[in-house]
């Protein structure tokens, strides 16, 4: 089970974007434990962000977040 945008993330790691039936995006960020997902284009209660490798990112380390502005249509 994936994280809402806006939530925080459980674990550091690289999370995808993944559709309401679990469609694979290929959209993907890097989220170091306790930092909020960043918001998607379209659908966003029904998109989720999925945990695909987990890191060992410091939970105060401070990594960018990509933006997805425009990305999802």
């Amino acid at each position: 089970m994936g994280i809402k945008p806006g939530e925080s993330a459980p674990k550091s790691g690289q999370y995808e974007v993944v559709g309401p039936r679990g469609g694979r995006t290929g959209k993907e960020v890097t989220l170091p434990k306790g930092h909020t997902a960043p918001p998607t284009q379209s659908l966003a209660s029904l998109i989720s962000w999925l945990i695909q490798q987990k890191t060992s990112l410091a939970s105060n380390a401070h990594a960018p977040v990509s933006s997805l502005a425009g990305a999802l249509h």
